[in-house]
């Protein structure tokens, strides 16, 4: 008989490598990530090396291990619903190896070679010292056996699971509304319903975010192209037809090849009741792809509909990066309907989002997330709110941390919760975790600027700066299916972009490659005059300080970056000190401890004094990296 494991209401047959979950099936994983989980979960509790992994699992002669270690960890981890960031079962030590974290019963018998399986060691019990080959060596025979599974199992890993979570890209519902304000209404109809899908359908579906569908406005791509470009399986495409207080909402889901799976023609409704509608499109979907029912939750305060479409307004021009009007539209829902828990967290999250100095907004936003959980206390984005406030308005980390944690835990398939908590990891110098969850970002908005570029700055502030110029060039090249003129988000992707491009090549000694991306950079910026005249690097560092000050000559943070890049460290240095005075000026103080720009200034007592104005904590990595020095 074959063994299996048993943990949280799963089991793993370890013959077929069928995964169920209170008996019912949940998917059949290939050999080897089947052989990972059996391997880590029959000796849970203890940290298992990737070294013995790779020996256990693959032998001497596999070649391609790293890469296909960590694909059988994502396929893990998709099948269990586990994140890498707030683990329930499988934990990523960095450079050590991995420890899964449940209970295991093993029943005994043999797997499907024939090999004994060993009993559980109890959770925390240490490992044998020295660790010894568990499966007996192959001869004759059984070598070449081996070796033609491994050859079928190299080509088979070149390509997708088939067992993977399905991916649904939701494109903008096409608006029957000539004017601007139903036109951000339909907008914020895409964003509610793409919310509520992720929502509840948090491990069942990847929902991708919306982020990356728009990136592809003015493309004149097809859906099933731009479905096929994401790696979306599942497309739901529709229309909205908003009017006088009412709505209209019909959906259309189809794979990703374009074969009709389901369509739904909504009658009309008053604004409000859209929510519930959302609720009925979201079974529709899981009915059609044939997954569990999302469970029914009580009845929601219904908003009133003049609140209801300002939100929708608000959070379309949010999307869009255009903070003010969205905090004006926000505040108006808010104070249309004191009872809008999502308003409020909303609100709360464009206000920290606008940047503006946090004696100015930072009250306000905090009072905002605050209302918001009151009203609502297992609210995702109350949370992710409140947690931006405390870090990036108020410098508290410790209880920051805890907010984007439950964030993170109460939204596992939302981008932008992975997003922020990557931002405050990467903050704190946590790199390697900082990466794993950008990464998790990527994978749920894989055409977003803002997502890709940030995370080419995290490989940069990692100090792997081979891997951080790669991914700066690969967002660049996002903007060829960008329209023109570039949106907000664009703007921003590609400025970060640039500057990791820049910055990285000078901590190589790459000046040559600085150089042109500078000058390429000047002519972006309408400076082609300038970018032909100067040509040596000090010249062109020079004009940066001067462009810099021109252009932006209340941004502490970028001064004092291009004046410690030009070697002018008083200049920088007072400049970092006129954002601890000003209170931040927004959320780039956070990052002047890990920022590679700022290393020639570690040495000064002022940097010291910056660093403390920050809040850093004193048991932070990066503390502990800047106590090293240099």
């Amino acid at each position: 008989m074959a063994a299996r494991l048993f943990f949280d209401g799963f089991e793993l047959r370890l013959d077929s490598g069928e995964l169920l979950r209170d008996g019912s099936p949940v998917t059949t994983l290939q050999p080897q990530p089947a052989r990972v989980l059996e391997l880590l979960a029959s000796r849970s509790g203890e940290v298992v090396g990737r070294e013995e992994i790779r020996q256990l699992v693959w032998g001497e002669s596999f070649v391609d291990f790293d890469a296909s270690l960590n694909f059988c960890v994502k396929q893990i981890r998709r099948a269990l619903g586990d994140s890498a960031t707030s683990p329930r079962y499988l934990e990523t030590l960095p450079r050590r190896g991995y420890r899964f974290l449940r209970p295991v019963r093993v029943e005994a018998g043999t797997n499907g070679n024939g090999i004994p399986v060993p009993e559980p060691l109890p959770a925390g019990a240490p490992s044998p010292s020295p660790p010894q080959r568990r499966w007996p060596l192959l001869t004759g025979v059984s070598v070449t056996l081996a070796a033609l599974l491994l050859l079928v199992f190299l080509i088979a890993s070149r390509f997708p699971s088939a067992t993977q979570s399905p991916r649904l890209a939701v494109f903008p519902l096409t608006c029957r509304e000539a004017g601007p304000a139903g036109r951000q209404v339909c907008g914020g109809v895409t964003e509610a319903l793409t919310a509520e899908l992720t929502r509840q359908l948090p491990h069942e579906v990847e929902v991708i975010a919306p982020t990356s569908v728009l990136a592809y406005q003015g493309s004149h791509k097809s859906p099933r192209e731009i479905g096929e470009e994401l790696g979306a399986t599942y497309l739901l495409t529709g229309e909205v037809a908003p009017s006088g207080g009412h709505l209209r909402i019909d959906a259309r889901l189809t794979t990703a090849a374009g074969k009709a799976l389901w369509h739904q023609e909504g009658p009309a409704i008053e604004m409000a009741e859209a929510p519930l509608v959302y609720g009925e499109l979201v079974r529709g979907v899981a009915g059609a792809l044939q997954l569990p029912p999302p469970a029914v939750t009580g009845p929601a305060a219904r908003p009133r509909k003049e609140a209801y479409e300002a939100y929708l307004r608000g959070i379309y021009l949010a999307r869009q990066r255009k903070f003010d009007e969205a905090v004006a539209s926000l505040q108006e829902a808010a104070l249309l309907d004191d009872h809008f828990a999502r308003a409020y967290a909303e609100l709360s999250l464009a206000r920290v989002a606008r940047g503006r100095p946090p004696q100015e907004d930072g009250p306000a936003s905090l009072a905002a997330a605050r209302k918001a959980l009151e009203l609502d206390p297992q609210l995702a984005e109350g949370h992710l709110a409140l947690g931006d406030v405390l870090f990036k308005d108020r410098l508290d980390w410790q209880r920051a941390g805890a907010e984007y944690r439950r964030a993170v835990a109460l939204a596992p398939g939302d981008a932008e919760t992975h997003y922020a908590y990557a931002t405050y990891l990467t903050s704190l110098g946590r790199h390697d975790e900082a990466i794993a969850a950008i990464e998790r970002a990527r994978e749920l908005d894989p055409a977003s600027m803002a997502v890709a570029s940030d995370y080419a700055w995290f490989l940069y502030i990692a100090r792997r700066y081979d891997e951080a110029i790669r991914q700066a060039r690969e967002t660049l090249k996002l903007l060829d299916m960008t329209q023109r003129p570039l949106p907000a988000v664009a703007q921003y992707g590609r400025s970060w972009a640039y500057w990791v491009l820049v910055h990285g090549s000078l901590d190589k000694g790459d000046e040559q490659t600085a150089v042109e991306t500078i000058r390429e950079r000047m002519r972006d910026l309408g400076e082609k005059a300038a970018a032909e005249r100067l040509r040596s690097l000090p010249e062109i560092l020079s004009w940066r300080v001067r462009y810099v000050a021109r252009q932006a000559p209340e941004n502490s943070y970028a001064l004092a970056a291009v004046n410690a890049t030009a070697g002018r460290t008083d200049e920088a240095l007072g400049y970092l000190e006129r954002l601890c005075r000003n209170g931040g000026e927004g959320p780039m103080l956070n990052f002047v401890p890990v920022e590679p720009v700022f290393d020639p200034l570690h040495r000064d007592p002022r940097f010291a004094r910056i660093v403390d104005c920050s809040g850093l904590p004193q048991d932070a990595p990066a503390r502990r990296q800047l106590a090293k020095g240099p």
